[in-house]
């Protein structure tokens, strides 16, 4: 049967498979959740390039949130597939993509995409998005119990998880001082017994032969591993503190991947949601839930359980 044929087939069950598959997702996850093994957890998509994506998985995110225990959602950046020519342009598709998102789920966490001021490969320099314009597209402005830096370096508390989340800017590249400032202070004044999950874009990058941080980044694994290893670090002392960060999470090199800091902070990757986009394309199935990609993660008491939806396998990582 040719690919036009198989394709066709494929568009016309595509609904049907979709519902079977998001079913036994569920089914998979709730049965986590029944044997008390889970004590957070969130579902993390990113790099949606939403101009080469299906568009499917605001659908199977809503079917998840409102059929487990989850409620909460990041977004680790990207929503545009290139640049616009006109920044009007990119502003009217971005709130029409993170929309379809919003829509449908109460808290959507978002983080700021190398891509979302509309500046890769921009020719012109006027069609690029300032900070309030990429604000007004992705800003979660429901949840009253944020504490903001500036947009996109921010962090909230989650009584329920006993959990600080910790997102922070690395899109951009150049963490000011005072977002610096900011990072160190969320991790002085997390509440006794809150462990914190650091959320951003951008954690490593590929230089040709690996993945690894960049200047950036590395500067920030340094104070993490300063931080979980209760040491001193440029003249922050956090031989007193009591928490932990349990992982670093983000997108951005379009690819799963683990790799670990120097105090075993495991750095987990998930690969980009757009199927045109996503590393390993070749087996991605059109018409089918392959053709998207997201992750939920469950916290459990030694290891972070990750169930892939879409293409992609699913991961357990051993936490510190």
């Amino acid at each position: 049967m040719t690919t036009i044929k198989c394709n066709y087939l494929r568009k016309i069950i595509s609904p049907i498979l979709y519902r079977l598959y998001i079913l036994k997702k569920i089914k998979e996850i709730n049965e986590e959740f029944e044997n008390d093994k889970v004590t957070a957890s969130f579902i993390f998509i990113t790099d949606i390039h939403w101009g080469s994506n299906s568009k499917k998985s605001p659908w199977l995110i809503n079917k998840l949130v409102k059929n487990t225990s989850i409620n909460k959602v990041f977004f680790g950046g990207d929503y545009i597939t290139s640049s616009e020519s006109d920044k009007n342009k990119a502003i009217k598709y971005g709130k029409k993509a993170i929309n379809k998102y919003k829509s449908k789920i109460n808290d959507l966490f978002c983080n700021f995409g190398n891509h979302d001021d509309n500046s890769y490969m921009q020719e012109d320099l006027d069609q690029i998005l300032n900070i309030r314009e990429i604000s007004n597209v992705l800003l979660n402005k429901s949840c009253c119990n944020i504490r903001y830096c500036t947009a996109f370096t921010y962090f909230f508390d989650s009584e329920q998880d006993h959990l600080r989340y910790l997102c922070i800017n690395t899109g951009k590249r150049n963490l000011s001082e005072e977002e610096f400032s900011f990072v160190v202070n969320a991790l002085f004044s997390a509440p006794e017994n809150y462990n914190l999950i650091v959320m951003g874009h951008i954690w490593v990058e590929w230089n040709g032969k690996s993945h690894i941080p960049n200047k950036e980044t590395q500067l920030l694994f340094d104070l993490f591993n300063a931080y979980n290893e209760r040491k001193k670090i440029t003249g922050y002392d956090f031989k007193d503190v009591k928490n932990t960060i349990l992982m670093i999470g983000g997108g951005h090199i379009h690819n799963d991947r683990v790799l670990y800091t120097d105090s075993r902070i495991p750095v987990i990757t998930t690969n980009s949601d757009a199927w045109k986009k996503a590393c390993g394309k070749d087996v991605i199935e059109r018409f089918t839930p392959s053709e998207q990609c997201f992750d939920v993660f469950l916290i459990e008491n030694e290891q972070i359980k990750i169930i892939r939806i879409g293409h992609g396998c699913d991961r357990n990582i051993k936490m510190m």
